[in-house]
């Protein structure tokens, strides 16, 4: 288990390297994703804001129907999901009084929760067939 830990305690000191080298007063990660939200935006003509209205259409329950199967409502799962992403953002922060987890252990913490609640949520609830706009 020491082993593993210390393998990726190696394997993130060495990404945050290369993805937090500074560039032209900015790291390089930030000028990163600057270029792929523009590549992605022109390579799908727009889709981010094309579809903008529909996305707020689906989240504000106009197409949840009652007869479909599951309890969770297309707004429940978006904040659930929300929600989880800021929680593993300050799992980092743990009971005994460290600030922050070593990576390794902090990766296979995530890794085994995933596992443990992974069946939760089922494809089949999540996947609904929208009609036409």
């Amino acid at each position: 288990m020491i082993l593993l830990q210390q393998g990726f305690e190696t394997l993130v000191h060495g990404l945050a390297a290369v993805l937090f080298y500074n560039i032209g007063g900015f790291p390089f990660i930030v000028l990163w994703l600057i270029v792929a939200a523009v590549f992605f935006t022109i390579y799908l003509r727009g889709v981010n804001f094309r579809l903008f209205g529909r996305a707020l259409r689906i989240v504000t329950g106009r197409y949840d129907r009652k007869e479909d199967a599951g309890e969770v409502s297309h707004l429940q799962a978006l904040l659930s999901a929300l929600s989880a992403t800021v929680g593993a953002g300050l799992h980092r922060r743990d009971f005994g009084g460290r600030r922050h987890r070593r990576a390794g252990r902090y990766f296979l913490d995530c890794v085994r929760r995933a596992a443990r609640h992974g069946d939760q949520i089922r494809r089949s609830d999540a996947l609904h067939v929208l009609p036409p706009h």
